[in-house]
């Protein structure tokens, strides 16, 4: 049926409405024939109108799970109803009033409609895509108010099944009823007055059926297991959760037999119950409409001498269902009940009107309050996005690989729809300090395992001998010595040297070599005609920071000899050094022993390749080395992404490996020839990958695999010979073949994050973070001459002034405009270029000082790299000028030296 609702009486316009039998109803405003449930009466015995029976009507709100206000998507039908007062078709009505006042039924038609500029959370696009697959036009749903895509709660869920429950129980009675009047008409009647009928009969469904107890359980059957998925039939009941903010906004209800929700009973397996049953309502109707079909088709026809039967039992228990859902016996809008279950203009359908209306003003209040509070957010957005975007263009004059950088990761963000990482999930300071200590014990109680200790009377001494490594001093600008070189010296000695052992072999026969401290020892071989001997660097530290500082710097140079030709081992990417694809080092040795040769045999090519092993080796033991002695990675050695898989055993293919994550890991990668192409750009292509079995496929790339496929095979995959050298060399074993150390076994259980910040550098300096680690030492004076004649405490705040206000804000200035020289000043300051996440270690603080004794009036400042020092002349410079231009020139000529002791 289909009726019309007044916009302002509430009540029924005179239409004529189609009966299931073929008849035509007039029906007037609350008055005329009513077929639901008696003559011009209401069926009291489901809907639950006596008040004193079922008590008051002041109870709170509950449906689906407390508050009906769910979702913003009615803040901005509402806000869009604002908008539609001025330039709506019933604009006359709304002048003069209040928003509390405006009459129920007058919203202009479209608020909430489907022509809707509201974005769906994917939790309710799925509820629309499920309602769409249920629909026999699926193109209707998009016309739907947007209130209508919300799942449903637990609790209303189970007020479902209760309400299905108690259907199925209502049918039972009244099938019995039916069979037990059927027989006592036939023990009181005259068998011959009733030609064709017999005790075995009875009218079920309309029509004469076997009315045995095989034929009642059958039936019954049927609508236990129709009822069963009703819960899921949404188009069912929509429009009874919809508050109808204009016109027929709640038309929106299907009758489960008819043909409108055939394909939801195709999929939930109750087409068939139905057959041939199935009723005429195939469009969608009002609440008030439904409940008119479901009575009339559905309902229990009383006849004078008792003989009750049902129309149709599936009608009749979807009725019972509404009404134990919406009835005013639960606690559906207070007590009160929907509007659907009553007589026209009766009290209870006044009553559920004015429940509406109440409803209807406290969500409007509600969306006030919303839309400001989301009109201060999107003003508070706005003021950030302008800030940011002032920011980006700053960045991108200052640093543009950086700028790319940011832009690609957006970039992939948007089109694979990953969310930004929340940074409410960020470590905290007490969950690191938890990771560190952990770290800690771990490494402590292995170095103690591989330590020998003497007793020296009541003391116990560390005798543990120390790997020397002895190192030629370069003295260029660039650097200190020439790791290439210390290598290759290193590599073409014989293998049973110490260092070959600890770095080369694949079996490690001293632990104590790798996992203990190093003698650094840098030799500066002095030129003939000079004073000829060799002076030496003596190591407290300072020389073993600086050889392992040097070795980060220069892993880009890297190479093995092919002949005469180099080929290199590592490729820069914008995010730090990593190792080349097995594919480019097997062809670059190919192409060299061709050239130099005129054959690439390939035993020729696996020794080669075999070198090239040894050498990742290397670079994984002193990785493990820096690690294991607590001296600081570069970041720039080791990128995040490798950081994750050789130190966390974790991988892109791993669904713990957050998404965010991976992007920001690989961004700087080059996929393609294409230096600048995003990821994201990958899309929709195809890629050959291999399976467990190593099968060939092509497959195409999308936002699930694209990472765990692509990704991988890209990353991973493609740099086998590198990756699993390194892993050798992180990874120990001894000569019987068992793990010496797997820093595995305690970096996988905490995220990288937490292992990130103790193990490696940041990936970049800022002068705040360089300021924040100085500690000025101030000194109150040179000798005793000097005493009597100078206030000591003047000269401490001479020197306070100077540091706060010239030394500081050189730093700070210099760092911005010359990005390069916080790094040279920090490497001056502690024999590393880079500072360490944990800034309060005391070990990782710079300390200024000021000396009377030792730096005269215009001495140059002096550096310490064993106590990470800057030492300054306590009789200070003249000018900030003046200072600026002899901190650059000391600086100048420490970078690339070596002090020698």
């Amino acid at each position: 049926m289909s009726h019309h609702q007044s916009s302002r009486a509430g009540g029924w316009h005179g239409d004529r409405d189609r009966n299931r039998g073929g008849q035509f109803d007039s029906r007037g405003r609350g008055g005329g024939r009513n077929n639901w449930g008696g003559r011009g009466g209401t069926n009291r015995e489901f809907c639950g109108q006596n008040r004193n029976e079922h008590g008051s009507y002041g109870r709170n709100v509950e449906n689906r799970g407390g508050n009906y206000f769910r979702d913003s998507s009615l803040v901005m039908s509402y806000k869009r109803y604002n908008h539609d007062r001025s330039h709506g078709p019933d604009t006359k009505k709304f002048k003069g009033k209040e928003d509390s006042d405006f009459e129920y039924g007058s919203v202009p038609a479209g608020i909430g409609g489907g022509h809707s500029d509201i974005v769906l959370s994917k939790e309710h696009e799925d509820f629309k895509n499920i309602l769409k697959s249920q629909y026999r036009f699926p193109e209707d749903v998009d016309k739907l108010p947007s209130d209508a895509f919300f799942p449903d709660s637990e609790l209303w869920v189970r007020k479902k099944k209760e309400a299905a429950a108690k259907a199925i129980e209502a049918v039972k009675e009244k099938l019995d009823k039916m069979k037990k009047d059927a027989e006592l008409k036939v023990q009181v009647a005259n068998y011959d007055s009733y030609d064709g009928y017999s005790s075995e009969e009875s009218y079920i469904g309309g029509a004469p059926v076997g009315a045995n107890k095989n034929d009642i359980n059958q039936n019954l059957a049927d609508v236990e297991k129709f009822m069963t998925a009703i819960e899921s039939c949404y188009p069912l009941t929509l429009g009874f959760d919809i508050v109808p903010y204009y016109k027929e906004a709640d038309k929106c209800c299907f009758c489960p037999c008819g043909g409108g929700l055939k394909k939801w009973r195709e999929s939930v397996g109750v087409d068939s119950l139905i057959g041939d049953r199935e009723c005429d309502l195939k469009k969608a109707n009002t609440p008030m409409s439904l409940m008119g079909h479901l009575r009339d088709i559905g309902g229990v026809k009383k006849e004078k001498k008792g003989f009750t039967p049902m129309g149709c039992e599936f009608h009749y228990a979807i009725r019972v269902y509404l009404e134990t859902l919406y009835s005013m016996n639960g606690d559906y809008r207070g007590g009160v009940g929907h509007k659907a279950l009553y007589q026209m203009n009766d009290d209870n359908y006044r009553r559920a009107v004015a429940a509406e209306l109440t409803l209807l003003k406290k969500e409007i209040q509600a969306g006030k309050k919303v839309i400001a509070e989301q009109e201060t957010e999107n003003w508070r957005l706005k003021s950030e996005r302008e800030k940011l975007e002032e920011d980006m263009a700053k960045i991108k004059k200052i640093n543009e690989h950086f700028y790319d950088k940011i832009s690609s990761l957006e970039k992939d963000r948007e089109k694979l729809k990953i969310e930004k990482k929340n940074p409410t999930s960020c470590l905290t300071d007490e969950q690191l300090q938890r990771y560190s200590k952990s770290w800690q014990r771990y490494r402590d109680v292995t170095k103690k395992c591989y330590t020998k200790f003497s007793k020296q009377g009541k003391d116990t001494k560390d005798v543990t001998p120390k790997l020397k490594l002895t190192v030629e001093m370069c003295m260029t600008k660039t650097r200190v010595f020439d790791v290439q070189k210390f290598l290759d010296g290193e590599y073409c000695r014989s293998k049973n040297t110490n260092i070959w052992k600890a770095f080369f072999a694949s079996q490690l026969k001293n632990p104590e070599h790798i996992l203990l401290d190093w003698n650094v020892v840098f030799e500066n071989k002095v030129t003939e005609g000079q004073d000829a001997k060799d002076t030496t660097a003596v190591d407290d530290g300072g020389p073993s920071r600086q050889f392992l500082s040097e070795c980060w710097k220069q892993l880009l140079a890297l190479h093995i000899l092919v002949g005469k030709k180099p080929v290199k081992l590592f490729e820069k990417s914008r995010s730090g050094v990593i190792p080349v694809t097995d594919d480019f080092l097997c062809h670059k040795v190919k192409i060299s022993l061709s050239k130099q040769s005129g054959c690439d045999d390939s035993s020729e090519i696996d020794q080669f390749i075999e070198n090239a092993k040894c050498y990742y080796r290397a670079v994984g033991r002193i990785i493990l080395h820096s690690i294991m002695v607590s001296t600081t990675v570069s970041s720039s050695a080791l990128v995040p992404l490798f950081q994750n898989f050789l130190l966390r055993n974790c991988s892109p293919r791993d669904p713990e490996y957050d998404k965010d994550d991976i992007l920001q890991h690989i961004t700087g990668i080059v996929f393609g020839d294409n230096p600048k192409k995003a990821l994201s750009d990958l899309l929709k292509s195809t890629h050959e990958t291999e399976d467990e079995e190593g099968n060939r496929e092509e497959i195409i790339l999308d936002e699930n695999n694209i990472f765990s496929v692509f990704v991988y095979d890209a990353c991973i995959d493609s740099r086998k010979i590198a990756l699993s050298a390194m892993l050798d060399g992180l990874a120990p074993r001894d000569e019987k073949g068992e793990v010496i150390i797997d820093l595995r076994d305690i970096f996988w259980m905490m995220p990288h994050d937490a292992m990130e910040r103790i193990l490696f550098s940041r990936q970049s300096l800022t002068a705040e973070e360089v300021i924040g680690c100085l500690v000025p030492q101030f000194d109150q004076g040179g000798s005793e001459a000097d005493a009597d004649s100078v206030d000591r405490l003047e000269c401490v705040q001479r020197q306070k002034d100077f540091y706060s206000n010239i030394f500081v804000p050189f730093l700070r200035t210099k760092g911005e405009s010359d990005p390069s020289f916080l790094s040279k000043f920090v490497e001056c300051c502690t024999g590393l270029n880079y500072l360490p996440y944990d800034d309060e270690n005391q070990s990782h603080t710079i300390s200024v000082e000021f000396n009377y004794e030792e730096s005269l009036p215009g001495y140059l400042p002096m550096f310490h790299t064993c106590v990470n020092l800057i030492k300054l002349p306590g009789y200070l410079y003249g000018s900030p000028e003046e200072f600026a231009v002899i901190m650059e020139k000391s600086i100048d000529l420490s970078v690339g030296t070596f002090g020698i002791q």
